[in-house]
């Protein structure tokens, strides 16, 4: 996935969620987003990525990671404070906030 997301990053126009990504591959959620950021640079006509990247890129990908896609928000209202504690204990866990609640929550 490391060289797969290297190329995204250098020729892709979505580079940027790629070079994040990067910095994050250990991360629970990082092959789900992979696949959905591969897919997407794969559709990007601008890339202009050899057939070899282009191998490179797909072999990375799961085979159903069309089915795992994620495309649905789940949107809940917290105060400030509670919101400042989701963040806090999603630092000192050492994941982002989404990735937290969603191993908080079984998912």
């Amino acid at each position: 996935m490391i060289d797969a997301l290297k190329v995204i990053a250098l020729k892709s126009r979505i580079g940027g969620e790629a070079a994040r990504l990067l910095a994050n591959t250990r991360s629970p959620m990082a092959q789900t987003r992979y696949n959905h950021l591969a897919a997407n640079a794969l559709s990007d006509a601008q890339a202009g990525f050899t057939d070899a990247e282009r191998g490179l890129i797909v072999a990375a990908m799961e085979a159903d990671s069309v089915e795992e896609l994620k495309s649905y928000d789940v949107r809940v209202k917290v105060t400030a404070t509670e919101k400042e504690r989701v963040q806090r204990m999603a630092n000192e866990a050492g994941q982002t906030v989404t990735d937290f609640i969603r191993q908080r929550i079984g998912l």
